[in-house]
């Protein structure tokens, strides 16, 4: 059992708890709806470039952090 990948995991999911409503959204539409930049822009009429903006830096913000 890989404790080290457990551990990271709910450190990650502990940081995804204090996104702001918009980051929690973008989260769960690119990584638990599985949903491309395109798509999420056509669904949100957020243009393509501000979501993978967002989506970049909270990952960046979370990588930081590990």
């Amino acid at each position: 059992y890989n404790f080290v990948k457990e551990a990271k995991m709910t450190f990650i999911e502990g940081e995804l708890e204090k996104l702001d409503w918009y980051d929690k959204q973008m989260v769960r539409l690119y990584f638990y709806e599985n949903l491309s930049y395109r798509k999420i822009s056509d669904l949100t009429n957020i243009p393509k470039t501000s979501v993978y903006n967002s989506i970049n830096q909270i990952k960046n913000k979370i990588k930081d952090k590990i």
